[in-house]
């Protein structure tokens, strides 16, 4: 749901004065293909020829129910959805299957410091443990603060089940999130960001990634 939240969007939505809150607040609807909330919900379905033969064509189909909207504290939002999943797979004796998860996704209304983010972080937490999935949950926003700062509380968010794949900070000249940073994975958004690196730059930026992403393949080959 929120794969329109990439750095250069929302770079250019804050220059256009959108705030932030705007930006990153989710859908406050349903959304999704109901077809998948159906087939959990009535078991008579597996039988039913016709509702097969069209689900047939899909080997996922996603639908969330928006449940709620809450305030976690100044600068905190969460949304609550019902996630619905239907899979159809050929490899399985049961070729569909379909499950019901709580999706929860918290949403920071500014920018927001380093002592706020941790404060935020601890919020969410505590409210992930009102449910008993252990699935993970999004943590999103924009934080002014340094990627050494990011690193050093990273374990405890993806400990605590919040991802962090949404919660974008400035590192050297691009816009772009804390997960991708950490991950090596933030050569898309040194592409779509290249007029504001300029051309030394921009092949810089681009050499030090090549030369991070060596050094964790390295990692994971001795693993």
């Amino acid at each position: 749901m929120q794969q329109r939240l990439t750095g250069i969007n929302i770079r250019k939505g804050l220059e256009i004065e959108v705030s932030v809150e705007d930006i990153f607040t989710p859908t406050l609807s349903n959304v999704g293909d109901i077809r998948a909330k159906q087939f959990f919900e009535n078991p008579k379905l597996k039988s039913d020829k016709k509702f097969i033969n069209e689900i047939s064509e899909h080997s996922l189909l996603e639908y969330r129910d928006f449940v709620t909207k809450s305030s976690l504290g100044k600068y905190l939002n969460v949304c609550v959805y019902n996630k619905f999943d239907l899979t159809n797979s050929k490899f399985t004796k049961d070729r569909f299957h379909a499950c019901c998860t709580t999706e929860l996704i918290f949403y920071n209304t500014s920018t927001i410091s380093f002592d706020d983010f941790c404060l935020n972080l601890m919020s969410a937490q505590a409210f992930t443990g009102n449910f008993a999935n252990p699935v993970y949950h999004e943590f999103t926003g924009i934080g002014n603060f340094e990627i050494e700062s990011a690193a050093s509380i990273y374990p405890l968010a993806i400990a605590g089940n919040l991802s962090l794949n949404y919660f974008f900070i400035n590192y050297k000249g691009i816009l772009t999130s804390i997960s991708k940073i950490i991950s090596a994975q933030f050569e898309d958004d040194i592409l779509e960001q290249k007029s504001y690196l300029g051309d030394k730059n921009f092949k810089t930026l681009r050499k030090e990634l090549k030369t991070q992403q060596e050094v964790i393949a390295n990692i994971l080959n001795n693993i």
